[in-house]
C-alpha cells in the first residue's frame, strides 16, 4: 500500500516547508526554521500561505487555499472504492437510509447472513452420513460413524441426527460392526445420549445391551467409549439405570474401574457412581 507524503508533491522536497494553521484552528503558531530566529512580516489574512525560504508565499503553481495539491497522493486510497461521488450528490440521511434498505432487501428473506442456508447444508450432511452408516461399505460405515460422532459433539446437532434415523445404524454398528466401527459408533452414542430425549430413545431402541457387551469384550478404545456411553445413559435416569443393571453392566464396569486404562477407570467409575442411585444396584 502506498504511503501518503505529508508534503504536497507540488513543492520542492529540498526546501524546509511548514504549513500555516488556518485562522481559528488548533496547532498554535507555525514552526520557524532554527536558522531564522526573527519573526517574518505579518502575512495576509487568508491563511493559505506557506513559509518558504524566509518569507510567506503562496504555494508554487497552486492557489493558496484550495488544497488540491494533496489530492494526487490520496488518489490511490480512494480510487475504485465505493460508488461514484456523483451518485451521492444531493443525497440526505433519508436517501442513504433508503439505500441501506435496498441492500438489506437483496439478502434472502430475513436471514441476511445465510444462517438458514448453512443449517440446511448441515442437515443434508447429517442425512447423508446416516445413509452411509446404514448402507455403505465397511470403511464408509466407519467414516460415517466418525462423522456423526464429530457432529454430535455440538448440542444443536443431536436431535437432528436422531430425527434423521441415526440411532438405529449406530446401535447396529456397536452390536455387529468391526472393531473400528464399534469404537466410532459408541463414541457417537455417548455424545448423542447427552440429549435427554436421545438418552431415552437409545435405551428404547436396544442400545444398552450392545454397549454393555462392548465394555466387556471390545478393544481398549471401544471399552472406553462404551463406558462413557453407559455413564451418560445412566445419568438421572432410573429406567436406564435399571436396564444397565439387568443387562449385566455392573461386572464389566467394575473390571474397568479396577484394572482399565486411566480413561476407562474414570468413565467406568463415573458410570458406577450414577448407577448407585438405583436401589437395585
Amino acid at each position: 500500500m502506498p504511503r501518503i507524503s505529508k508534503t504536497p508533491p507540488a513543492l520542492s522536497q529540498s526546501k524546509l516547508i511548514h504549513l500555516r494553521p488556518r485562522p481559528g484552528s488548533e496547532g498554535g503558531r507555525p514552526l520557524t526554521p532554527a536558522s531564522e530566529a526573527s519573526e517574518p512580516s505579518q502575512p495576509s489574512e487568508d491563511g493559505g500561505e506557506v513559509f518558504i525560504d524566509g518569507e510567506w508565499q503562496a504555494p508554487p503553481d497552486k492557489p493558496a487555499d484550495d488544497g488540491a495539491s494533496l489530492l494526487p497522493e490520496l488518489q490511490p486510497f480512494t480510487e475504485g472504492r465505493g460508488p461514484p461521488m456523483g451518485g451521492l450528490e444531493g443525497a440526505g440521511p433519508s436517501d442513504m437510509a433508503d439505500d441501506r434498505s435496498d441492500l438489506s432487501s437483496d439478502a434472502s428473506g430475513d436471514d441476511p447472513f445465510g444462517h438458514g442456508a448453512q443449517r440446511s447444508s448441515m442437515l443434508a450432511q447429517i442425512t447423508q452420513l446416516v445413509e452411509q452408516a446404514t448402507e455403505g461399505s465397511a470403511a464408509i460405515k466407519m467414516q460415517a460413524a466418525a462423522g456423526l460422532w464429530e457432529l454430535a459433539s455440538e448440542a444443536e446437532n443431536r436431535q437432528p441426527i436422531a430425527q434423521a434415523g441415526g440411532l438405529v445404524p449406530l446401535i447396529a454398528l456397536v452390536r455387529d460392526g468391526t472393531k473400528a466401527q464399534q469404537a466410532q459408533a459408541a463414541g457417537a452414542l455417548w455424545e448423542l445420549a447427552a440429549d435427554a430425549q436421545n438418552q431415552a430413545n437409545i435405551a428404547r431402541q436396544g442400545g444398552i445391551r450392545p454397549l454393555v457387551m462392548l465394555a466387556a469384550k471390545g478393544t481398549a478404545g471401544a471399552k472406553e467409549q462404551a463406558a462413557g456411553a453407559l455413564w451418560e445413559l445412566a445419568v438421572d435416569s432410573a429406567k436406564n439405570q435399571a436396564a444397565i443393571f439387568k443387562a449385566g453392566g455392573i461386572k464389566p464396569l467394575v473390571a474397568l474401574a479396577k484394572g482399565g486404562t486411566e480413561a476407562q477407570q474414570e468413565y467406568a467409575t463415573a458410570a458406577l457412581w450414577s448407577l448407585a442411585a438405583d436401589p437395585q444396584v
